[in-house]
C-alpha cells in the first residue's frame, strides 16, 4: 500500500464533497421522466461524459457501477463518487418553462486483493422517476354554478439504483474478465395535491392530498471483458441480465405489486491510440425494454434503446506541473419509453478535462474529472434544451 503524503489536500477534499452531498432540493432532470419507468442512467463518471462514451472500453482505471471491468488493474484501494446537475429548458403545448435538479448518481470502492484480482464494491443509478407538473383547473360544481379554480401539482421524487459486488481479474497479459452481482433498490414518493382559490370557494379550505410510496426490489448481474494490444488499442465490453424489477406500493390500507421485465443490455467501447498523448473512442449501448411495455398501463409504451458515442482525448496538457488531460465528444441516445409516436431523443456536444491534485503519471491518488453536455432532447410536442455537469472524484492510497 502507499503511504499519503497529503493529508491536507485529503482533509480539504473531503469537506468540499460533504458540502457538495448535503440537502438538495429534488427536481426535474427532465420532463421525460414522467413517462414509463423514467429516464435510464448511463454508468459513467465525469470522464466517461466528457468523452461522450456510453459504455467500457475506455484507457486506464475506474471504479464505475454497472461496468465491473473498469477497474482492472487497479493497485491500491480507491473510492469514487460522481454528482450530475442539469439545467434545461422545456417547450411543449401548454407552454415553457426552466428546471434544474441534482443528482448523486455514483458511488464505488474498489480494493485489490492480491491472487485474485480487484474487489468492487458500488452503488449507482438506474432510473430516474424524479418530476414534478403544475396544472391549474376549473373544477364544475353543476348546478349552474360559476366553477371553483384549483391548482394541482403532482410531484414524484425518487427512482431505480443498484448495489452491487464485482470481481475484476486479469487472465492473461492482453485478456481481462469482471463480473459483478447485486439488487435493484430505491423508492419512489409520489403525491397528488390539489389546492382550492379560498376567493372563488368563499371560504377557506384544506388542500387534498394522496400518494403514496413505491419500493424497487429485484436482481442483477454484469459480466465484462477488456481486451489490450499493447498500449495501442483496448476494447470492452459487458452483458447486463436483470431479473423483473418489482415496484411494491404501500398505501396504507393495502399492499400491491407489479413486476417490470428488464432488458438484457449490451455494451461495448473501444480506445486507439492515435498519436502522442492523443486517443480516440467509440461505443455504443443496446436494450430492448419491449417486454416492460404490457405492465406499464396508461398510454406508455416502451420499445428498443441504442446510444451511439464518440469522443477525443488529449492527455499533452498539464496545470502546475500536475496532468490537465482535456475531452471532447459527441453523443445520441434513443430513449426506450414514450408517449407518442416518435421516440424521444438525445443528442449532445460534450466536453470536459481531468485534473490531477496528488500522485504520480500511474497511480492517481487524487483526481476531479468533470464532463459538461450541451443537448437537446425531443420527443412528439415536447423538446428540451439543456446543460448537464458531472464531476467525479476520485482517492486512492489510503
Amino acid at each position: 500500500m502507499i503511504p499519503l503524503r497529503w493529508p491536507r489536500l485529503t482533509g480539504a477534499l473531503l469537506l468540499a464533497l460533504a458540502l457538495a452531498l448535503g440537502p438538495i432540493p429534488a427536481a426535474a432532470q427532465s420532463v421525460l421522466a414522467t413517462w414509463g419507468l423514467g429516464v435510464t442512467l448511463d454508468p459513467l463518471d465525469g470522464r466517461g461524459r466528457g468523452l461522450g462514451s456510453v459504455g467500457p472500453g475506455l484507457f486506464g482505471t475506474g471504479v464505475v457501477p454497472g461496468d465491473p471491468g473498469a477497474s482492472l488493474d487497479l493497485i491500491v484501494p480507491t473510492v469514487a463518487v460522481s454528482m450530475q446537475s442539469s439545467w434545461l429548458q422545456v417547450d411543449q403545448d401548454a407552454g415553457s418553462a426552466t428546471l434544474s435538479g441534482s443528482r448523486f448518481p455514483a458511488m464505488g470502492i474498489a480494493y485489490p486483493v492480491r491472487d485474485w484480482g480487484v474487489l468492487t464494491v458500488t452503488y449507482g443509478g438506474v432510473l430516474d422517476q424524479r418530476w414534478m407538473l403544475v396544472r391549474q383547473n376549473l373544477l364544475d360544481l353543476g348546478a349552474g354554478g360559476a366553477g371553483i379554480s384549483v391548482t394541482d401539482q403532482f410531484v414524484s421524487d425518487g427512482g431505480v439504483a443498484a448495489a452491487r459486488v464485482g470481481l475484476a481479474r486479469r487472465v492473461t497479459p492482453n485478456l481481462g474478465v469482471a463480473l459483478a452481482v447485486g439488487r435493484f433498490t430505491g423508492s419512489v414518493i409520489r403525491t397528488f395535491t390539489r389546492s382550492f382559490n379560498p376567493l372563488d370557494a368563499g371560504v377557506v379550505v384544506a388542500p387534498f392530498k394522496s400518494g403514496g410510496r413505491w419500493g424497487y426490489s429485484g436482481v442483477t448481474a454484469t459480466a465484462g471483458l477488456v481486451f489490450d494490444v499493447s498500449d495501442i488499442v483496448r476494447a470492452g465490453g459487458t452483458l447486463t441480465w436483470s431479473g423483473s424489477l418489482t415496484a411494491e406500493l404501500t398505501d396504507g390500507s393495502e399492499d400491491r405489486a407489479r413486476k417490470y421485465d428488464m432488458p438484457l443490455e449490451f455494451r461495448g467501447g473501444i480506445s486507439g491510440a492515435l498519436g502522442a498523448g492523443l486517443s480516440a473512442v467509440l461505443s455504443a449501448s443496446y436494450a430492448d425494454w419491449s417486454g416492460a411495455w404490457s405492465s406499464l398501463g396508461g398510454e406508455a409504451t416502451a420499445g428498443p434503446a441504442l446510444s451511439l458515442g464518440a469522443g477525443l482525448e488529449w492527455t499533452s496538457p498539464s496545470f502546475l506541473g500536475r496532468p490537465l488531460p482535456l475531452r471532447f465528444g459527441w453523443r445520441r441516445a434513443k430513449l426506450p419509453f414514450r408517449l407518442d409516436t416518435e421516440d424521444p431523443v438525445e443528442s449532445t456536444l460534450v466536453g470536459g478535462f481531468g485534473l490531477q491534485l496528488a500522485g504520480t503519471a500511474n497511480i492517481p491518488l487524487a483526481q476531479i474529472d468533470l464532463g459538461v453536455e450541451h443537448g437537446t432532447r425531443s420527443a412528439g410536442s415536447v423538446s428540451e434544451d439543456f446543460w448537464r455537469s458531472t464531476v467525479s472524484l476520485r482517492l486512492a492510497g489510503f
